[in-house]
């Protein structure tokens, strides 16, 4: 009687993937946070560009217009806008921020309703839209495979 029947042998190097895998999304992390890193200072610094609708007064003999209450602050000296910067990211430590340096920040946030970029900030909203459209990034499904298929009938 002839044998029937199929053998099937499959080879995978499952700790060798397994770091692989682990080293590409952390890749993926650090590339995502950064570009969410990069693409929140530049919300808050374009929130803070002209046209605002608070009171206008002068200075230095120029007209200038405050920003009203709920708008991110209006540039004045541009000590606020150009104290912004990025923390980025790496593989050791998978968290970016991005700060100010100013004291004044927090008082025009929390006290003069000046969102710069807490969650009330037009900032803080077009980048968690920002987040979730690019999000796929991080993905790394569908990169691996078992390494050799063989079997016999």
């Amino acid at each position: 009687m002839a044998k029937s029947g199929l053998k099937v042998k499959v080879k995978t190097n499952i700790k060798k993937n397994t770091q692989k895998a682990m080293d590409m999304y952390e890749s993926n992390a650090v590339d995502y946070l950064t570009r969410v890193v990069n693409q929140f200072s530049n919300e808050i610094k374009m929130a803070m560009q002209p046209p605002k609708s608070g009171e206008l007064y002068e200075v230095n003999g120029k007209t200038a217009q405050r920003s009203a209450r709920g708008e991110s602050p209006a540039i004045d000296s541009g000590r606020l806008v150009n104290s912004i910067f990025p923390k980025y990211p790496t593989t050791a430590q998978l968290f970016g921020s991005v700060e100010t340096s100013v004291w004044y920040a927090f008082k025009l946030e929390k006290m003069m309703d000046r969102p710069i970029m807490g969650e009330d900030s037009i900032a803080y909203k077009n980048t968690r839209k920002y987040m979730k459209a690019i999000s796929e990034q991080m993905s790394i499904k569908g990169r691996f495979k078992p390494t050799t298929f063989s079997g016999d009938s």
